[in-house]
């Protein structure tokens, strides 16, 4: 190599030694200004929503589907057979306890009855007179044993015929609406045949049941309300049975109340929709967005003096979008809806809209 081509690289290099000295401290620059959030900076404050805290009212209310069934229902049936002689009740009706509602034939079970209440007297009366003829010791004492085992036996015969007569005859066991017969007058039926049914509808029976995350907040004595499908009205109800223990297959807890209604668009077998008020509490509330866990629990962001702070939490009632704050947070604070952010104690944060508290 000839000296003056060694002579002119020297100057070249010595340029681009200048040139990278000068990129080297603009990147320097770039980066303190990074770091410090200013302007050009490749990463600023986390921009997020926020609610400000407020006293408000968390309730939980389970909605599910229930039944409404009378009080009590039965089947009315015979207790012997024989020949329908008459139908005393009208279909629908409302029928009070003890009334007749179906007798078959029973002329010789009257009869029976009849005779065996003459017999009964007859050995009264002859007991009376013998216990008075054996007070003067007239008559033995064994024959005074004799007509009071005879009296005895005759009112056993008397008993019997006259439940006999009683088996004959279909009567309400309580008060309630009969339902559609299922016998005719002149039908010859079996032992054990169903005549119809009776339903007592006051007080309304409901049944349904809650999820499991609901069921320990279940009580008796809750009240309710229920409506049926295509109707606006809504009646009131009470919880007054609790199942203690829940379903395995369905993870439910059922439940019975009880109504007082009256309304001619209610009727046993009814579908009903039903809101039961499960926990209500007054206190703070925030978005379920709000809220985030680390290994010491539950805790919320809270904005104060353009930082993120750490509020400690205790919870308590949840809904599906909205969580109760017992103790950490003040009416009034603002509270970031965090959301998917990563947020670093005493971080930089801007508030691109307050959300409205619901």
């Amino acid at each position: 190599m000839n000296t003056s081509h060694h002579r002119s690289i020297v100057p070249l290099l010595a340029s681009a030694i200048v040139l990278a000295g000068l990129a080297s401290c603009k990147d320097d620059k770039s980066s303190a200004a990074a770091n410090k959030g200013g302007k050009g900076a490749g990463r600023g404050p986390v921009s997020l929503e926020a609610v400000v805290a407020a006293p408000t009212s968390l309730e939980i209310v389970a909605r599910v589907p229930g039944n409404l069934w009378g009080a009590r229902k039965v089947e009315l049936k015979t207790e012997t057979g024989g020949r329908v002689a008459q139908i005393a009740f009208r279909e629908g009706a409302f029928v009070k306890e003890g009334q007749l509602l179906l007798r078959l034939a029973d002329e010789d079970l009257v009869a029976s009855v009849a005779k065996a209440r003459a017999r009964a007297r007859m050995a009264e009366s002859t007991f009376d007179r013998k216990r008075q003829t054996q007070a003067a010791d007239a008559i033995s004492r064994q024959d005074l044993d004799g007509a009071e085992t005879e009296l005895a036996s005759a009112r056993a015969d008397l008993a019997l015929a006259q439940a006999l007569l009683r088996r004959s005859r279909v009567v309400a066991p309580f008060s309630g609406t009969v339902g559609i017969r299922s016998v005719e007058v002149g039908q010859t039926v079996a032992t054990g045949q169903t005549v119809a049914q009776l339903s007592q509808q006051d007080p309304w029976r409901i049944t349904f049941s809650v999820p499991e995350d609901q069921a320990g907040l279940a009580k008796v004595g809750q009240p309710l309300t229920f409506r049926v499908a295509g109707s606006r009205d809504s009646f009131p109800a009470k919880v007054v049975a609790l199942d203690p223990v829940l379903d395995e297959a369905t993870r439910t807890r059922r439940l019975v109340a009880e109504s007082r209604a009256k309304s001619p668009s209610l009727f046993p077998g009814q579908m009903v929709d039903i809101a039961l008020e499960l926990a209500r509490e007054e206190g703070i509330a925030i978005p379920s967005e709000a809220l985030s866990f680390d290994a010491k629990g539950p805790f919320a962001w809270v904005y104060r003096d353009g930082k993120s702070v750490q509020a400690r939490l205790v919870t308590g009632l949840r809904t599906v979008d909205r969580v109760q704050a017992r103790s950490g947070l003040a009416k009034g604070d603002t509270v970031l809806i965090v959301g998917a952010a990563n947020l670093r104690p005493n971080g930089e944060v801007k508030i691109a809209r307050i959300r409205s508290a619901k």
